[in-house]
């Protein structure tokens, strides 16, 4: 019993770290390294398998010993990983990871330091179910049971602590689980360890390490300015938020050159070092007139809207430019509560407005969500302004941006009054992306709406830095005023209501000099070929492929390539090439991991083959199933933290459940083709009806959307609990010298899939995937029946 409870503790810590690593990462790195975080965990799993394979006999012969010291031992990797990540000599940059052969080097030593954790925590564990593969059922129950608790806790610990602290809350649950199984005679010796690892935990907690972000970030940048300090540093699941205060601080996308006098802005909020927007200074009496002088404040020259809808709107901007104007109604909306809240307390204490709380309505919900849920109907709806100054170089190529796909413009759409228009604002790049596939967007929502000129329903103006666009219900809205404003502004029309654009550049002149001209291939009636034929992928994005920040297409790389030069392409989606950089190192390590063992030691079985299929099929298929419900659940659970945790946490408890059933299950070739297949069935209704299910209950609250995530994940992964345990019985009984190495395996292809099963949304949508994954489950259950009983 005390091993079935050390051994949920070191796996109930190991999930946890998981997740920890994965918002460090996300902060000093971007995003896309979550997957990264994945696939190094599964790489410790897979190659504790492959050494357990090498080490069987002494490892078990000594492991009465040799398993409590590597639980403590991942206790103190975890402790250690996080600074030693973070030491110049190891810490790497994303962005130059391909262009330099030293920061390959440090990413290969990242690698290292984050694997040891998962390595030595993993080896324990196989040599557990080694010893228990008797009753393997209840031997990974506790294994499962254990991560699922792990992943349930850490994101109340996020709202607590900061990621660089929570290892030190984490890790004595790995030295209470070694200490419990420690001989009496080792007692003594391993307790002086666990005091040591005890001290170093609180030392962390009470002075965290610091975290590096790259020197790419945001943040990083900002931090650099003179006399910048940062005045508030918080942690959530959504990320750690900043606040940062310089005297030279600015930040006013879009504005004119005509604009003289001092921008009012001296402080930036960031959200994991990325820029999320700006506070105004509460000392000026109008310290917001200055956002009349930019492309954003385009609808307030067109329209005179009562009721404004603010999406994300703590980016700050657009909401304190509806203040300006005395809207009559605000509703802002932003799924972050402590940004809401600092730009809450920007306005109070401020000079910006007298009664805010008449005047704005302050929803904390994901933005999707929130039009799900709203019944009401808006003259005006504004969107964040997207991309970044001077282009974001693709680091944001893999992020689930689903505010922005064609679905969400639909429900936005149905929102919006009769005279009603959307809002969105983006910052130029080079080469033309952002501005095309928003344009694109528009369009295609407009020819879904069966409107027949789209040209009478758009409206488009550009700075030298920004263009914003305007999609009307009403069609042929008066250009004359949006032609003073832009004389005044020095802004230049993109696209006006039955007004040709003769003059391409009076005021801004830009790189792209086929500019206009894409604009009006884009606004064509049939724009299918030009969409096509562009260089970058600029098609809307869909719920089913909702990357809209990534432009990548795979036949013009070479064009790209010999234009732009072979060092300069990565950085055009430098997030899909980290994707892809993963999945290359990954494959080729677990292919040279995976055959090692047999070439070394020439394993003796008769069922190799099946082996080789069986764990490394459910390994893959598994992993497929839980990479596509954690990216369904972003969008419905409206953050990615929750989303891992929801699913990761489920699927392991019901696969837990499954794996303790299965013990009453006869290992035959029929009861593993039977499970399999069921698995099979239920992947099909997932596929068929998880849209639909989502979108019904969308609206509801956190707590009903999590019991509605369960019982979506339960069915299907209680049966994916059971082949596992299923395999590993029949191996004890026919070969059970293969043990390890099948474990090995099924970690290796559990490796290899995470980025794969990234890829192939990228490129195909989810619901590939999960097809995908039914496949292999289904060429799994018929392999099986080569089976002798």
């Amino acid at each position: 019993m005390r091993k079935h409870i050390a051994i949920g503790l070191i796996s109930a810590a190991i999930i946890s770290y998981q997740l920890v690593i994965m918002q460090i990462l996300s902060f000093t790195q971007w995003h896309h390294f979550g997957f990264m975080v994945i696939s190094v965990a599964l790489l410790g799993f897979g190659a504790a398998g492959t050494y357990l394979s090498l080490k069987r006999v002494r490892l078990v012969k000594n492991a009465r010993t040799i398993l409590p010291g590597l639980i403590i031992l991942s206790g103190f990797f975890m402790l250690l990983a996080i600074p030693a990540s973070q030491v110049k000599l190891i810490r790497f940059d994303s962005f130059l990871v391909f262009s330099s052969h030293v920061e390959k080097l440090k990413l290969l030593f990242t690698y290292l330091t984050y694997f040891m954790p998962f390595f030595t925590g993993a080896l324990a564990i196989g040599i557990f179910f080694v010893q228990e593969s008797k009753k393997i059922g209840k031997a990974y129950f506790s294994n499962l049971i254990g991560s699922a608790l792990g992943g349930m806790v850490t994101p109340f610990l996020m709202w607590i602590f900061l990621p660089q602290q929570i290892p030190a809350i984490i890790v004595p649950l790995a030295f209470v689980g070694g200490i419990l199984i420690t001989p009496r005679s080792k007692r003594t010796a391993f307790g002086l360890v666990v005091l040591l690892g005890f001290s170093l935990a609180i030392f962390f907690l009470i002075s965290p390490p610091k975290l590096m972000p790259s020197e790419f970030k945001d943040l990083t940048k900002t931090i650099n300015l003179p006399d910048a300090h940062i005045t508030i540093e918080k942690n959530s699941p959504f990320g750690i938020v900043h606040v940062v205060r310089s005297p030279v601080l600015r930040y006013a996308p879009g504005l004119s050159l005509s604009f003289e006098e001092e921008v009012p802005v001296n402080q930036a909020i960031f959200t994991n070092g990325n820029l999320s927007g700006s506070l105004l200074s509460t000392s000026m009496n109008d310290s917001t007139y200055f956002l009349r002088y930019t492309t954003l404040n385009l609808p307030y020259v067109v329209l005179s809207p009562d009721r404004v809808l603010i999406m994300e709107a703590g980016e700050g901007t657009q909401l304190y430019l509806a203040l300006n104007h005395d809207i009559k109604s605000i509703v802002a909306v932003d799924q972050n509560p402590l940004i809401l809240d600092i730009i809450i307390n920007n306005i109070n204490n401020g000079h910006l407005i007298k009664k805010p709380s008449e005047k704005v309505s302050f929803h904390c919900l994901e933005p999707r969500t929130f039009l799900m849920k709203d019944t009401s109907q808006y003259d005006l709806i504004i969107l964040p302004v997207m991309g970044s100054f001077g282009g974001t170089s693709g680091a944001y190529a893999i992020n689930e941006e689903y505010l922005f796909t064609l679905e969400s413009f639909r429900e936005m759409w149905n929102k919006l009054s009769p005279h009603g228009a959307v809002c969105i604002s983006t910052w130029m790049d080079v080469p033309l992306r952002y501005p095309l596939k928003i344009l694109a967007t528009l369009v295609n929502l407009g020819q879904e709406k069966g409107i027949n000129n789209i040209n009478n329903h758009i409206i488009s103006i550009r700075s030298w830095n920004t263009i914003t666009f305007l999609l009307t219900k009403k069609p042929g809205i008066e250009s004359s005023g949006i032609l003073e404003f832009c004389e005044k502004m020095y802004f230049d029309p993109v696209i006006l209501p039955d007004v040709i654009i003769n003059n391409k550049d009076p005021f801004n002149v830009i790189q792209e000099f086929y500019f206009q001209d894409y604009i009006e291939e884009i606004m064509a009636r049939d724009n299918s070929m030009f969409l096509k034929s562009y260089d970058f992928n600029i098609s809307p994005a869909t719920d089913q492929r909702p990357f809209f920040s990534q432009f990548l297409k795979w036949k013009t790389i070479p064009k790209l390539s010999q234009t732009f030069g072979n060092q300069t392409l990565p950085f055009f989606e430098v997030g899909y090439f980290m994707v892809i950089l993963t999945l290359g190192q990954t494959l080729i390590i677990a292919l040279v991991l995976i055959l090692f063992p047999l070439l070394l030691k020439r394993l003796k079985s008769k069922n190799k083959t099946w082996v080789v299929f069986y764990f490394g099929g459910i390994g893959l298929g598994y992993m497929f199933v839980e990479i596509v419900l954690i990216q369904q659940m972003i969008l419905f659970l409206g953050n990615v933290i929750y989303a891992a945790a929801a699913v990761i946490s489920g699927m392991l408890l019901f696969s837990g459940i499954g794996s303790y059933m299965s013990q009453k299950i006869v290992t035959t070739s029929k009861s593993i083709f039977l499970i399999l297949l069921i698995i099979t069935g239920l992947l099909i209704f997932i596929i068929v009806f998880i849209t639909p299910i989502l979108q019904m209950t969308m609206a509801n609250s956190l707590h009903f959307k999590l019991i509605v995530t369960f019982v979506i994940i339960a069915p299907v992964s209680f049966f994916m609990g059971m082949p596992f345990p299923l395999g590993i019985s029949y191996l004890s009984r026919k070969a059970e010298n293969v043990i390890p190495w099948a474990w090995g395996i099924n970690g290796y292809l559990s490796v290899v899939s995470v980025p794969m099963a990234t890829i192939i949304a990228i490129e195909s949508g989810f619901s590939w995937v999960m097809i995908i994954a039914g496949s292999v489950y289904l060429v799994t259950s018929l392999v099986g029946l080569r089976l002798k009983d």
